[in-house]
């Protein structure tokens, strides 16, 4: 008699502990992400901004299937409404790493392309990552196709790659056995970059 399921989704099926865990993971992680917030909440509320930009609070959300695994998110600040798009967003992925991101849309990321070409040395030194993928957003895979780091290419590249962009996106990755750092990274993170924002 063929069995319904092969020997090793049985075993995940038959494991109680292992959602029991994923959910106190979970809960762990939302308050993780609320620290984050409330390290950040200074830093943003400071800063002078769009009009629109919501930066009194932070958004968490989480879900279950970004490429098939779970995911939490906090978006702080944020507004979502292309092209003026400018999102900080801190985002833990199951199975990859977390990552804090600028995204700027297509009009906020031209505003900002002449203070960010003349910041790129720092931000170099500093590791950020830069978006090289043109077709989604919402990818957040360090990989080639999506991420390259900055200091991997000089400034005629990335000029060539951010004018007339859909988007831009810079972003720091930080491995999973790190996530305590996460509050601290995303501050560090928020600092080196709001300084371009004072263009928009």
């Amino acid at each position: 008699m063929n069995a319904f399921l092969p020997s090793d989704q049985l075993a995940v099926l038959q494991n109680s502990q292992f959602l029991l865990t994923k959910n106190q993971l979970s809960t762990k992680l939302v308050k993780l992400l609320g620290q984050t917030e409330q390290a950040l909440k200074p830093l943003v509320q400071a800063a002078t901004l769009p009009p629109g930009t919501l930066q009194k609070a932070g958004k968490i959300s989480r879900g279950e299937n970004y490429k098939g695994l779970p995911y939490w998110v906090l978006d702080f600040p944020r507004f979502f409404e292309e092209p003026n798009t400018l999102a900080f967003r801190t985002m833990i992925w199951w199975g990859h790493q977390a990552s804090i991101t600028l995204h700027l849309g297509q009009q906020s990321g031209q505003q900002v392309l002449p203070a960010l070409l003349q910041a790129l040395p720092a931000l170099q030194k500093a590791q950020l990552h830069g978006c090289v993928n043109k077709e989604s957003p919402w990818e957040y895979e360090f990989e080639p196709y999506n991420y390259l780091p900055l200091a991997q290419q000089g400034s005629t590249f990335w000029q060539a790659q951010w004018q007339q962009a859909p988007f831009i996106k810079l972003a720091v990755p930080l491995p999973l056995p790190q996530l305590g750092q996460l509050p601290a990274t995303a501050v560090q993170t928020w600092q080196l970059l709001a300084p371009l924002l004072k263009v928009l």
